[in-house]
């Protein structure tokens, strides 16, 4: 039989339309059904005139037609089962407390928008520390966001963005070949130290203040010996035209 709860983050609730069908699902055999339209007249009489406008609801027959009907929190299922006999009410009584506690120990679900909303921001946090700005880090979390979810905010909204900014990560020796003149990876090393871009930190080259919109530690694939992974400082392409 299919379920004939209706679940909510708040509570479990129960149509007339499925507690008629319900209702004749344990009828005796050879017993009348119980119609829709009978049980909805019986409505008002179990519950009071006053309090059935707050269970007021509607469904679509199956013509696709809109239809009256009213929807029940656990108490006023109970009570109308009761009308019909009180094995009937602990029925429904048990039914719906089996449901609560399965939508208790259930975790509630996330729409596909929703996730796709918080991978996005989360992307567009991490694109903007790897110094992505504009469009560029926009583009970077839209496709993040389509990897990890399927959805692209983009293809949703219909939109086309250029990439304002397109740069290519370079190593020292890379940057040197594009200055005129030319330099070594060691001399372009030192010119980036000479101009603030860079600093040794122990062996090492770190950007400085001024150069990091420009630089970017790039996973290498190996590690150290201690299990750290080894990472590799390059320079956006926009840093050559600081250079010459």
């Amino acid at each position: 039989m299919k379920d004939l709860i209706t679940t909510t983050t708040a509570q479990v609730t129960m149509t007339s339309v499925e507690l008629v069908d319900y209702i004749n699902s344990l009828r005796d055999e050879g017993a009348a059904l119980l119609t829709h339209a009978d049980f909805m007249k019986k409505v008002p009489k179990v519950l009071s005139e006053k309090d059935t406008g707050f269970f007021s609801d509607i469904y679509f027959d199956t013509y696709g037609r809109e239809q009256r009907c009213y929807k029940f929190q656990k108490r006023e299922a109970c009570l109308m089962a009761m009308s019909y006999s009180y094995d009937l009410q602990a029925k429904v009584y048990d039914y719906m407390t089996a449901l609560e506690s399965k939508l208790a120990e259930t975790p509630p679900k996330v729409s596909l928008l929703d996730s796709a909303r918080n991978t996005f921001d989360n992307a567009l946090h991490f694109a903007k520390l790897f110094n992505l700005e504009g469009n560029q880090a926009l583009l970077a979390a839209d496709k993040a966001t389509a990897r990890h979810t399927g959805f692209s905010p983009m293809r949703f909204l219909q939109i086309e963005l250029k990439n304002e900014n397109q740069t290519i990560n370079l190593t020292p020796t890379e940057v040197g070949k594009q200055l005129n003149p030319s330099l070594s990876a060691v001399a372009t090393n030192r010119l980036l130290d000479a101009l603030g871009y860079q600093e040794k930190l122990g062996s090492a080259w770190v950007p400085t203040e001024k150069g990091k919109p420009y630089a970017v530690f790039l996973d290498t694939g190996k590690k150290h010996n201690d299990g750290t992974p080894v990472t590799q400082l390059k320079w956006l392409s926009s840093i050559i035209k600081h250079l010459l």
